[in-house]
C-alpha cells in the first residue's frame, strides 16, 4: 500500500510540473498495484473475521448463540466411521470415472487416427 501511495504522489508531482506520464512505467506499476490490492481485499476480510473469532474464543467473550459455542463438548464422542466410508466411496467413484474418461479419450484418438 505504501508503494501505491508513493507512486500516486509521483503522479501528482509529474502533473504539477507538467511532465506527461503516458507510456511511463509508473502507470504500469500503479495499475499492477491497484489490481493486487483489489484481489487481496477479500482475503483480508476473511483473515480479519477469523482473527476476531479466535480472539473472542481466547478471551471467552463469545455470545451464547454463536455457532462456535454449539460444537460438541468432546470430539471423541463423534463417530467418524461413516464419514471415512463415504470418502473412500467417493474416491473409488472418482477413480472409476477418470478411468472411463481415459478409455473414451483413447477410443476417440484411435478413431481419429483410423479416419486419417
Amino acid at each position: 500500500m505504501s508503494m501505491y501511495l508513493t507512486d500516486l504522489l509521483n503522479v501528482v508531482g509529474c502533473q504539477l510540473s507538467g511532465v506527461t506520464i503516458s507510456g511511463s512505467p509508473l502507470v504500469d506499476r500503479l495499475i499492477e498495484e491497484r489490481v493486487v490490492m483489489e484481489r487481496i481485499k477479500p482475503l483480508e476480510d476473511k483473515i480479519t473475521y477469523k482473527t476476531e473469532k479466535l480472539t473472542k474464543m481466547a478471551s471467552g467473550k463469545m455470545a451464547e448463540d454463536d455457532p462456535l459455542n454449539q460444537k460438541p463438548a468432546d470430539i471423541d464422542d463423534i463417530d467418524f466411521g461413516w464419514i471415512l466410508n463415504s470418502l473412500f466411496f467417493f474416491q473409488f467413484l472418482i477413480q472409476a470415472l477418470m478411468k472411463e474418461k481415459w478409455k473414451m479419450k483413447n477410443e476417440q484418438r484411435k478413431n481419429q487416427q483410423e479416419n486419417m
